[in-house]
């Protein structure tokens, strides 16, 4: 996970590109995730501030932390939360 993080993000913490691969992509996901706080409900407009911290493409980490089942959402757009495993 180090090795993919060192490449893919800066030392800022930013996701400066989006790698091929889906288990380097979840790797990514992951990271990004830890700016969730467990059992908070957030609208869609803030899960995209919080991602934007990460990347601008805030639709592919949204739409990859719902698919990848780190996160769920309310259907119609609504409140998304995080799930623990």
């Amino acid at each position: 996970d180090r090795k993919v993080l060192s490449t893919f993000t800066t030392s800022e913490g930013r996701i400066k590109a989006f790698p091929v691969g889906e288990k380097r992509f979840q790797v990514l996901l992951k990271h990004a995730l830890k700016a969730f706080e467990p059992g908070v409900r957030y609208s869609e407009k803030r899960v995209n501030q919080i991602l934007s911290n990460f990347n601008e493409d805030t639709a592919r980490l949204r739409r990859g932390l719902v698919d990848y089942r780190l996160m769920a959402r309310e259907g119609g757009g609504g409140k998304y939360w995080r799930i623990d495993k």
